[in-house]
């Protein structure tokens, strides 16, 4: 989303090669993703949808495909958190932590961003007119999910909230156990997500050249590919994600 990609800008350019060229993950955003992370559910969401609908395409005279069991729904309220200020310090020092030791250029460049203020709370107003909240682990995931699919693509932009209002929804189906975490668990997933997600969105917008914006996008497939993640196989639509 354009409104807060300008927030790690400045850390982008500080990162970046004097020539700047080529764009890379100048912030070691592969470090981000919490390991608590289940985003491979929508890949594997997705492929049974394939298979159900090859089914349906190929029905013999006697068996008629059953639908999935439900489970009673749950609210997207359900998965809100009270923040902690603390829980946050100690989630993102321990990144930083993480980055030092695989990456020490990508770690500066994350210190250098962090040091611009707290950047979850200035992401709050600007993600509200897409009818996000950054203290709600299901937008969280539609916003990631959103910025990320759109990176493999060479593009960014702002989502309609009715797409993004749609993908939380898609969410909240496909992930009803989430919303039982405790708050710490929830707000250090949620912001995670949401940090590597500004920091993709500013990847894609340094990308000026066809060339960089196809480097990015081939540096996000790999990023979300051993979350079991192919974004080769499904398309975004005004219902959500749903394979091609």
């Amino acid at each position: 989303m354009r409104r807060f990609a300008g927030l790690a800008l400045g850390a982008v350019l500080l990162a970046a090669a004097p020539a700047q060229a080529q764009v890379v993950d100048g912030w070691g955003w592969t470090i981000v993703t919490p390991s608590i992370a289940r985003t491979d559910i929508l890949g594997r969401h997705l492929s049974d949808l394939r298979q159900r609908q090859g089914i349906a395409e190929q029905p013999t005279p006697n068996s008629v495909p059953e639908a999935p069991p439900r489970a009673a729904p749950v609210p997207a309220s359900a998965f809100a958190y009270t923040p902690s200020i603390a829980i946050r310090k100690a989630s993102f020092d321990a990144m930083l932590a993480r980055a030092r030791k695989g990456d020490p250029a990508a770690a500066r460049s994350l210190e250098q961003l962090m040091a611009q203020g707290d950047l979850i709370e200035r992401m709050g107003p600007l993600l509200a007119p897409a009818g996000l909240r950054t203290d709600n682990l299901a937008d969280a995931y539609a916003l990631w999910w959103i910025v990320m699919w759109n990176a493999s693509q060479g593009k960014s932009g702002d989502p309609d909230p009715m797409l993004c209002a749609a993908v939380r929804n898609q969410v909240v189906a496909l992930l009803p156990g989430q919303a039982k975490l405790a708050d710490a668990d929830k707000q250090r997933l949620a912001e995670g997500l949401l940090l590597q997600a500004l920091l993709v969105e500013a990847a894609v917008d340094q990308a000026k050249t066809p060339a960089e914006k196809t480097q990015v996008a081939g540096l996000v497939q790999r990023t979300v590919a051993p979350m079991g993640m192919d974004f080769s196989t499904m398309t975004l639509t005004p219902e959500g994600f749903v394979a091609r």
